[in-house]
């Protein structure tokens, strides 16, 4: 029997231009399985944000096939159920802040999604409480480090019990303090409650910090996966050239079809 699949994308191809313009992805697949971490790598302007805009509609789908979850992403019926379905993280925290109160940033999705108020006040605490930050409640938003406040982003997107949580570029704007801050709560995420992990980065180190996959995007083609026992040597070029070993008693066969075994 067939794995299954939480992100089912085929032949992706888009343009901000509209139809006939340069595309920005031309021909991107993926799959990604329930609870899987992935790390998507390649050079500015390569489509990586473009392509995960898709999984939760931020960006319509102009051609080829895409699924999340079993839901139609061409779908317009399936437009707000994506949104909750597939959180999305930025890169910087003080442009996702619609409240100077914490508290009532967390909440804000919650009352646009229709939650019941009396639902409200627990959905904050646990989503708070999800990325150490419960005694932060009541404090303004801009009294935050970086990493707070990438965590406060981060909370409110959980408040919305998603599924999938997608990071794009998330710690680029961090210092070393706040960036371990976040990877470790990403980790946690993952780990503890099997949240499905997609995370769009140029730091070599985070695409190999945890056993996952990685993947590469190169003029705007999306490259096959291969798996975490490919190691990633970044050259001057800006190309990724990788090489495989197994690890110590792996038997798993690495995804690019090298001879690991």
């Amino acid at each position: 029997m067939d794995d299954p699949i939480m992100i089912d994308a085929h032949d992706i191809r888009f343009s901000y231009d509209g139809p006939g313009g340069r595309r920005s992805l031309n021909g991107a697949q993926l799959h990604v399985s329930p609870g899987e971490f992935v790390a998507v790598l390649g050079h500015n302007g390569c489509g990586k944000s473009t392509l995960v805009k898709h999984f939760n509609a931020l960006l319509p789908l102009q051609h080829g096939t895409l699924t999340v979850d079993g839901m139609d992403a061409a779908d317009p019926a399936n437009r707000w159920a994506l949104r909750c379905k597939v959180g999305m993280v930025f890169q910087n925290p003080d442009n996702q802040f619609v409240s100077t109160i914490v508290g009532e940033d967390v909440a804000f999705g919650l009352e646009n999604y229709g939650v019941p108020e009396d639902e409200i006040p627990a959905r904050v605490a646990a989503a708070l409480a999800a990325v150490d930050m419960a005694d932060y409640e009541n404090r303004a938003t801009h009294t935050l480090s970086g990493g707070q406040k990438q965590r406060v982003a981060l909370a409110g997107v959980l408040a919305l019990l998603p599924d999938i949580l997608v990071f794009d570029e998330a710690t680029a704007m961090l210092d070393p303090d706040g960036r371990q801050e976040v990877l470790r709560t990403i980790h946690r995420l993952h780990t503890q409650q099997h949240k499905t992990v997609v995370i769009i980065t140029h730091y070599i180190e985070e695409a190999i910090l945890y056993d996952h996959n990685s993947i590469r995007l190169k003029k705007s083609f999306l490259h096959p996966f291969f798996s975490i026992g490919c190691f990633l040597i970044a050259v001057s070029t800006g190309l990724v050239i990788r090489s495989c070993w197994p690890r110590q008693g792996s038997r798993r066969r690495c995804r690019c079809r090298c001879t690991m075994t």
